[in-house]
């Protein structure tokens, strides 16, 4: 069995600090998340895929109205390549995930990939491997809000995380929720022609 002064259960922004931090405090500290890319949610499928698209539609907003103000011409037609984008945005998520995975390293935080299960007040099991630590931090993140009456099916009906890679433009996007993840992603597929409404509850 695998011992450790702290274990970290998830790898969100609060995990992978508290773990990089009591590592650099001296303690023989390690990680367990079960997603291969570090970040939690904000960096994976929220705060930061959402600031990339946002700044890629802006920018093909800008090419396409206003850049005529300013006396930049462009020959020819403004097409969006979808694609493209949705790569630029997966390329600046492995960036920022890759550096947290080199940030374990440099720090000798040691991962473990995979779910955790307490199997007693300071043992986890991580598939067929139990560790045991002195302390362990619940660090285990977020996922979207049920909606009572309303059932994802992922493709019509879904969450942010699909809204961050459709593969084609929607016609009409009905987003519910004003706050900021509703208000980004309504504005990022808006500026690239999807009629969008947003309904607060």
């Amino acid at each position: 069995m695998k011992t450790h002064d702290l274990l970290v259960i998830g790898a969100g922004p609060g995990g992978y600090v508290a773990a990089i931090r009591a590592a650099q405090s001296g303690l023989d500290t390690a990680c367990i998340e079960k997603n291969p890319r570090l970040g939690g949610t904000c960096l994976r499928v929220g705060c930061i895929p959402s600031k990339a698209l946002l700044e890629s539609s802006e920018r093909f907003l800008e090419a396409r109205t206003a850049l005529k103000k300013h006396g930049v011409k462009i020959e020819g037609e403004i097409s969006l390549d979808l694609p493209t984008m949705l790569a630029r945005k997966d390329d600046v998520v492995d960036k920022l995930t890759g550096g947290i995975g080199m940030l374990f390293k440099k720090n000798k935080v040691t991962r473990y990939e995979g779910d955790a299960q307490f199997v007693g007040p300071n043992r986890v099991k991580v598939g067929d491997e139990e560790i045991e630590a002195k302390h362990i931090i619940i660090a285990t993140g977020s996922k979207p809000a049920p909606l009572r009456g309303v059932e994802f099916d992922y493709d019509i009906i879904g969450t942010s995380t699909e809204a961050l890679s459709y593969p084609t433009v929607p016609e009409h996007l009905v987003v519910i929720g004003g706050g900021y993840i509703g208000l980004e992603l309504g504005s990022v597929w808006a500026r690239l022609g999807a009629k969008v409404t947003v309904l607060e509850y």
